[in-house]
């Protein structure tokens, strides 16, 4: 049986070691760019960060109060974007 295969470029040949501390160097910037809104969410940040450059979402539940809404303003201030609120109960 035949499978359909897609034609991606090999790309593992283009990356080098100074692409990858480049993207770091971002990462870490933009870490640096939302702690200065939140402070003592570190491993929030670090998974938010995570999920954008890995284009993926995130689904973010806590009690009141514990800076959600500052944190999701902080990432949104830093990637250049606005911000909106989604508001639902289960």
């Amino acid at each position: 049986m035949n499978r359909p295969t897609l034609d991606r470029p090999d790309i593992s040949d283009s990356i080098g070691p100074l692409d990858l501390d480049d993207w770091r160097s971002c990462a870490l910037d933009f870490e640096r760019e939302i702690a200065k809104a939140v402070v003592g969410q570190e491993r929030a940040i670090r998974l938010l960060t995570i999920a954008i450059f890995a284009r993926g979402h995130v689904l973010l539940e806590g009690d009141v109060g514990v800076g959600k809404t500052t944190l999701l303003r902080a990432v949104a201030r830093a990637l250049g974007g606005a911000y909106e609120r989604v508001e639902g109960t289960i």
